[in-house]
């Protein structure tokens, strides 16, 4: 087979894991993915990696989104937040205090464009620690049809 199709291939099975497991939840999620992970760990990566995305952080708690954002450098969050769409914004500037929230909006808009390898990497750095987060439990990100109470 060559590289094109299996490449194609790949990211048409990757596709449809992702959906796959969107459906389940909590536990039964953790015990395919560890299964996955055992299988192979790289195709565990990319799943990990379609699954959760920069702009499911609009569903998380407000509580583990402010404990979450207090560990991020200002200069990380700006560059984020560039490529962040208005719900998330909003969301995000609800964990800060109207003067911080001054300091971001002024902090985007001198900032200028950016990369968007530069956005995308600061947005990484973000998703991999708010993972931890929700490994340790102090970050909650709620699907569309399970409301947090």
């Amino acid at each position: 087979m060559s590289s094109a199709k299996k490449s194609k291939t790949s990211e048409w099975g990757l596709t449809h894991a992702v959906e796959a497991l969107s459906y389940l939840e909590g536990d039964a999620r953790r015990k395919l993915m560890d299964k996955i992970r055992q299988m192979d760990p790289e195709v565990a990566e990319a799943i990990d990696q379609r699954m959760f995305k920069f702009e499911d952080l609009c569903l998380a708690n407000d509580r583990g989104l402010s404990e979450l954002l207090g560990e991020v450098k200002e200069q990380t969050l700006l560059l984020a937040l560039r490529g962040a769409g208005p719900k998330l914004l909003q969301k995000v500037f609800g964990c800060f205090s109207q003067r911080k929230q001054s300091m971001i909006q002024e902090g985007l808009t001198d900032m200028g464009p950016q990369p968007r390898s530069k956005v995308e990497e600061a947005q990484a750095e973000i998703i991999k620690l708010a993972k931890q987060k929700i490994t340790e439990g102090t970050l909650i990100i709620s699907s569309g049809s399970d409301p947090l109470v």
